[in-house]
């Protein structure tokens, strides 16, 4: 996206543009602030979304580690919990585990609801932010 977006804004092209949740770096992105007004993006975790799941996260994990959570972190959090959770389930051996896991339905996490189908494809849905006055905000 840094490369991208300069090269349409030099060349005119008046868009909206949008983008996959790979944009969403904050360190990279603010390096081109002045040409995202209005980008609109999906992105897998949202540090400043009002879920108080999120909140509750964000908030340990600062208190913990001294720096905000990015996507991965968040990820590693969630994974961390559905194996949690398959363990006290009573799922002890690899292919119980493996089954439990493609069996979870609307699990609720810091990256949102997330469910398997029956073969293991994860289902999630990311939440859609905008780059509006500066800031990321959150569209839905």
């Amino acid at each position: 996206v840094i490369l991208i977006l300069p090269q349409l804004v030099f060349f005119d092209m008046k868009l909206i543009f949008l983008g996959c949740n790979r944009w969403y770096d904050k360190i990279a992105l603010k390096q081109i602030s002045d040409i995202l007004e209005g980008t609109i993006f999906s992105a897998s975790f949202f540090e400043n979304s009002e879920s108080e799941n999120v909140k509750n996260f964000v908030k340990m994990f600062i208190k913990k580690y001294a720096y905000e959570p990015d996507s991965f972190s968040a990820y590693g959090y969630d994974t961390a919990k559905i194996f949690i959770k398959c363990f006290v389930d009573g799922n002890r051996e690899r292919e119980l585990i493996k089954n439990a896991i493609c069996n979870i339905e609307n699990f609720s996490g810091v990256t949102g609801i997330t469910s398997y189908t029956g073969n293991g494809e994860l289902q999630r849905n990311n939440v859609i932010l905008t780059f509006q006055n500066g800031e990321f905000k959150q569209l839905q």
